[in-house]
């Protein structure tokens, strides 16, 4: 992340988006969007990053209670969660390369690390109002060179494939856009995937909600180091 931040400010990038391999951009964006962006940073000088994605579905009740509107932005702002990150700074992120420098920024190994790094240097993460990125839903997980049995059953048991959004054309991103502040916005409620939508709420990594399995994994990965295999 700190090399493509150096090469953007190298190159003169005004603005720069960093996603990932597990996400898709799910509608196209115009000059108003990039002016928009632009705009959000001029007028306030305390943010240091926007998020691009929507909400998950399953963290609907713990977002509705923490994320608030703020009417003369025009974006949304986490508060009151207790979070190691997502209040100040997230890896999928929109950035000035220029702002991030002048303040002294480099980016660390994690994404605590990052948030604590971000709440001092800048004010929250604004989140947008009509995103346009988000995380595939039931994505497998390939962290490691090896996959535990716990990984494999659960994997097996949520159906974990390949499951791409289908783009939203620009009638859909103008209702999205006018629909009520009161609402923020929630992927399950807006997009849809190509070949039919996973069961919901969406997750994000297999053994997500799956505390056996989670523990299964455990003992396993602790047998692998203490075997050494």
């Amino acid at each position: 992340m700190q090399k493509a931040l150096n090469f953007a400010e190298q190159q003169g990038a005004s603005l720069v988006c960093y996603l990932q391999d597990d996400t898709q951009m799910v509608r196209p964006l115009a000059a108003e969007d990039e002016q928009y962006l632009a705009g959000l940073f001029a007028e306030n000088e305390g943010i240091g990053f926007i998020h691009p994605c929507f909400l998950r579905g399953r963290n609907r009740a713990r977002d509705e209670r923490h994320m608030y509107y703020d009417e003369h932005v025009g974006v949304y702002y986490r508060q009151g969660a207790r979070r190691s990150a997502g209040t100040h700074f997230s890896a999928l992120l929109i950035m000035q390369p220029t702002r991030l420098l002048a303040r002294g920024w480099s980016f660390l190994e994690s994404e605590p690390r990052n948030d604590e790094q971000a709440a001092r240097l800048f004010g929250p993460m604004p989140y947008l109002h009509v995103p346009f990125a988000m995380w595939l839903p039931e994505v497998p997980a390939y962290r490691g060179k090896r996959k535990t049995l716990a990984l494999k059953i659960a994997e097996r048991q949520r159906n974990s494939g390949y499951f791409p959004f289908r783009i939203l054309d620009a009638a859909e991103t103008k209702v999205l856009a006018a629909r009520s502040h009161v609402r923020p916005p929630f992927a399950e409620d807006v997009l849809e995937c190509i070949d039919g939508d996973p069961p919901g709420p969406w997750a994000y990594h297999p053994m997500q909600g799956s505390r056996w399995l989670q523990k299964l994994c455990s003992v396993e990965n602790a047998l692998r180091r203490w075997l050494r295999f």
